[in-house]
């Protein structure tokens, strides 16, 4: 380990773009290989990283993908009523697929004050999201609130659904009979950019910068801004332009 130089890790790194390796694999590569040096140099073994930072590639993952309300229209008519609910939880809260999965009642929905926890984040901190009017109406009729501490069990009602069984089961075979492709999970509407951090948990705006079209609000304000009178009905909005105008759904 003492042996390997900075230049050693540059040829290493083209070596693997020539294979076919894309930017941010090398960047993955290079980020575990810096946390092996950082912890031989933090047991004494190492004096010095090789791992210097102009290794690492800039990633370019600014795109965003828009849900329009005529998007949301035909993916609740292709996944259906039954198992439309847990679309409608991750768009009102914009929750990562373990958060949201894993929601318990008496744990993370509070009806009382207005909010729903997500909790063993990935930023390691918990955090809440205050319900709007639609949120509320979605929780309030599953029928699991009466039959199991899970949100969203599985068949027994002992444990949590399985979310990579429902993304390959139900929502990704609904995207492709919508005709909506390119688009995932995590989701926000009208909302400022650190509003966007706070209620998703982000500890840094790094992450968040890509919702930088999002226009001002402020933080019930902003989830109650994802509610409309007749969800996934077709609404009277379009796509959020490149200004942040407009209504739509936001990866």
């Amino acid at each position: 380990m003492a042996e390997v130089t900075t230049a050693d890790l540059e040829r290493y790194r083209e070596r693997r773009r020539k294979e076919g390796a894309a930017e941010a694999t090398c960047n993955r590569e290079l980020g575990f290989l810096r946390a092996v040096y950082r912890t031989a140099i933090a047991d004494g073994v190492l004096e010095r990283s090789p791992v210097a930072a102009r290794l690492f590639f800039r990633e370019r993952n600014q795109r965003v993908r828009y849900l329009t309300d005529d998007d949301e229209a035909r993916l609740r008519r292709a996944i259906g009523e039954e198992h439309w609910a847990l679309v409608a939880v991750a768009l009102h809260t914009g929750f990562r697929q373990r958060n949201q999965f894993r929601l318990r009642w008496a744990d993370d929905v509070n009806f009382e004050a207005g909010s729903v926890r997500a909790h063993a984040t990935k930023s390691g901190e918990d955090y809440h999201v205050p319900m709007n009017d639609e949120l509320r109406a979605f929780l309030r009729a599953l029928p699991s609130r009466l039959r199991s501490a899970w949100v969203f069990p599985s068949e027994t009602g002992s444990t949590p659904l399985d979310p990579k069984n429902f993304i390959n089961r139900h929502f990704r075979p609904a995207l492709r009979e919508a005709g909506i492709t390119d688009f995932h999970w995590l989701t926000m509407l009208g909302v400022d950019i650190r509003t966007v951090q706070e209620l998703l948990g982000h500890k840094s705006l790094a992450m968040t910068l890509r919702y930088s079209h999002l226009s001002p609000a402020h933080k019930l304000s902003a989830v109650q801004r994802l509610a409309r009178p007749a969800a996934g009905t077709g609404g009277d909005g379009g796509g959020i332009d490149a200004g942040g105008c407009g209504s739509g759904r936001v990866r």
